[in-house]
């Protein structure tokens, strides 16, 4: 069984992961200039395994129309 999950956000800023126990899974966005999935961290802070904005364990992941991107930048205080 296939599970698909409809992304419907212009930006959403989270980290994201897929776990082993959730094979099948695709992501659905709007288009890849529209629907972004954006984490801001770097290998700086966590390690470069552990700075990714998507984390996907599971088998038979698929995404369609979406980017992601990492961003480490600098919080201004």
């Amino acid at each position: 069984m296939h599970c698909l999950r409809a992304v419907h956000f212009l930006l959403h800023s989270e980290k994201v992961t897929v776990n082993f126990s959730k094979p099948n899974v695709t992501f659905q966005g709007q288009g890849f200039e529209s629907t972004i999935i954006v984490w801001n961290n770097s290998a700086k802070n966590t390690g470069t395994f552990y700075s990714a904005t998507v984390d996907v364990f599971a088998t038979g992941f698929v995404t369609n129309n979406i980017s992601f991107k990492v961003c480490s930048c600098a919080h201004k205080t």
